[in-house]
């Protein structure tokens, strides 16, 4: 799995890239909403892990920029929003964004983790149902 870490926070990229030894996938970090679109113009990311807050754009703007970016490339990516915004609202406000799931910090491990999956599967199924039919 490749994963997309839009995190400007040295312990969130710290956590991302011991996560990402733990459960055997591949993790890139970046700072701010420029540098994650970047990315993914070059890379092909499975998910994204998204915090609130970011310099520049935040990560609802970033978000925006992000399902954009995928409609004009044709592809579609995931996004997990991980903040520490952890009000209902904030969770709503997140979905109206685009982003697909959302999880609060502090968090588990284990559920960042399955959280994922799921929607790597997803969107694995989404592309694949997409090809045949």
């Amino acid at each position: 799995m490749n994963v997309l870490a839009v995190d400007d926070d040295k312990v969130g990229k710290f956590l991302y890239d011991a996560l990402g030894k733990r459960y055997c996938f591949d993790v890139t970090t970046v700072n701010c909403c420029d540098e994650a679109v970047a990315a993914c113009r070059m890379l092909q990311f499975d998910v994204i892990l998204m915090d609130w807050v970011l310099r520049g754009n935040n990560g609802l703007q970033c978000a925006k920029l992000l399902r954009q970016q995928q409609r004009e490339l044709g592809r579609y990516i995931p996004i997990i929003a991980v903040t520490a915004h952890a009000m209902e609202q904030h969770r709503r406000e997140c979905l109206k964004a685009g982003m697909d799931d959302y999880l609060s910090k502090p968090f588990e491990a284990e559920e960042l983790f399955a959280m994922m999956q799921k929607w790597v599967n997803r969107a694995t199924l989404q592309c694949t149902q997409e090809q045949t039919g």
